[in-house]
């Protein structure tokens, strides 16, 4: 069967572990893919946009002929997707079943849009795969678990959720092929070992899958021999400098780190980065990690105020044991980049400006700073909810996608939003600042908001992670590039 994925934005992990279980199958599977390069986390700039047509997105996918067109998108995806897909409608006549963290957290939105004709609710290989077999047998596909279907009366069937896929050795290599031809592969290779977080962190997605599948553990992991067959082949087919590890936390378990320490010295050799929290940070584990090839840690603070961290954020460590944590980080001669949140229920000029304090005395080598965003069904977004802090008009535009965690667009009723974007613009360039220009710009934070944080922010911007950043924006034009090519040849 030929089965099109559509997709936007950045590279899609979700999609590649996809497209490699159908291909193993036997069923035929392309990529459709919009790089959208004017809209990312560094910069906003939509004009961009336009170097990628509509019409020559759609040309490619009549060219393809699918029999069924899978889309996977982030609920701030959502607009994009929704324009995308209804002028697709118009072209190709085929079923459209959408899937991706959205559809599992917003199903009951999601099916009642024009464009979708199933879902798929959770996890999608063992979905996919059979409902590829039973579309390409003419067989009913009614009764398959995860998928809710949309009959052509409006009726929806809503399938029980399957089991999750317990072995994750059972799902071949991730397809990174299929990204390719639209240069997103980069020398800066992302790979995922592991599925779910230890944690249940109240502003995250893990805080709802975890209700999802209560009776089930949704944290999984590859086994270590799985993982190094995997980068020995990216390594001899894409030849990567750096690896990035996008677990959600690379550092939860150490007997894996043990096993996996030999092996990726001897087999791949590649300096890597990876997340770790504080409570996942103690020497025997830093020593892996750095014995390994790790060169840079990310450590998510998110305030630097204890009680929002405990009573607001479900995480419970002191301010002392983040500053041991960043010690010891320094000792193993990591990099430390540290991340915060600004414009959390409740925050103030006291809660805000005690991030700058904390994070003065970690001596990150790089900070990144997010404005909170209220995903549907976490825990915090419910407590805004609850508490008065979303608006019934924010939390519909929150399902919608609308606002940021960048652009300076909070959802959150706040007396003084203009001061979260403040704080959210300085932090990056405050960093890496010496103690005159961080009193300077700490001055800034009580100016009146205008164009001068702006500018700010556009400074601060690469300081987050620049080797990363440059990679991000330098790629751009290859992107593009690449992206026209692939389009216009038939």
């Amino acid at each position: 069967m030929k089965i099109l994925f559509y997709c936007c934005g950045s590279e899609n992990l979700g999609v590649e572990a996809l497209s490699a279980y159908l291909k193993q199958a036997g069923h035929e599977v392309a990529l459709l893919f919009d790089p959208q390069p004017g809209n990312n986390f560094y910069f906003n700039m939509p004009f961009i946009n336009r170097c990628i047509s509509r019409e020559s997105l759609i040309k490619k996918a009549l060219a393809f002929s699918p029999e069924l067109i899978a889309v996977s998108f982030l609920t701030n995806q959502l607009l994009s997707v929704r324009t995308f897909m209804r002028h697709m409608k118009k072209h190709i006549s085929v079923p459209v079943i959408a899937g991706g963290i959205h559809a599992t957290v917003l199903p009951e939105e999601l099916i009642k849009e024009d464009w979708v004709n199933m879902l798929c609710v959770g996890e999608g290989e063992g979905a996919m795969a059979e409902l590829a077999e039973k579309m390409s047998r003419n067989e009913k596909i009614d009764n398959i678990a995860n998928l809710w279907i949309k009959k052509e009366d409006g009726t929806v069937i809503k399938n029980r959720p399957r089991p999750l896929i317990a072995n994750l050795d059972a799902i071949p290599i991730p397809d990174k092929n299929i990204f390719v031809n639209y240069g997103v592969i980069s020398r800066r290779l992302m790979v995922m070992t592991s599925r779910g977080c230890p944690y249940t962190c109240t502003y995250c997605i893990n805080s709802y899958r975890d209700k999802i599948y209560e009776k089930e553990t949704y944290l999984r992991r590859k086994s270590v021999a799985a993982v190094i067959d995997e980068l020995v082949f990216y390594k001899e087919k894409y030849k990567p400098a750096f690896i990035q590890f996008y677990d959600d936390v690379f550092s939860y378990n150490k007997a894996w780190l043990r096993e996996f320490n030999e092996p990726y010295k001897r087999l791949i050799n590649l300096p890597y980065e990876c997340y770790i929290t504080p409570s996942t940070a103690d020497d025997e584990t830093l020593s892996l990690l750095k014995s390994s090839g790790c060169v840079s840690v990310i450590m998510g603070v998110q305030s630097g105020s204890e009680e929002v961290r405990k009573k607001l954020l479900n995480r419970h460590y002191s301010n002392n044991t983040v500053i041991e944590t960043a010690k010891r980080i320094k000792k193993y001669r990591l990099k430390l980049i540290t991340e915060y949140i600004f414009g959390l229920p409740g925050d103030d000029y006291h809660t805000m400006i005690s991030s700058y304090e904390l994070n003065d005395k970690l001596n990150a080598h790089y900070t990144g700073s997010f404005i909170f965003y209220p995903f549907a069904h976490t825990h915090l977004t419910e407590y805004c909810i609850e508490n008065g802090y979303l608006s019934e008009e924010n939390k519909k535009n929150a399902y919608e996608g609308i606002g940021s965690m960048h652009y300076f667009k909070s959802l959150i009723n706040n007396p003084d939003k203009e001061l979260i974007y403040k704080f959210y613009a300085v932090l990056p360039l405050y960093n890496k600042m010496n103690k005159f220009f961080k009193k300077v710009l700490v001055r800034q934070l009580n100016k009146k908001w205008g164009k001068r944080h702006r500018l700010l922010n556009v400074v601060s911007v690469p300081l987050i992670d620049i080797s990363y950043v440059m990679n991000k924006v330098l790629r751009v034009p290859c992107i593009i590039f690449k992206t026209r090519a692939f389009l216009k040849n038939k």
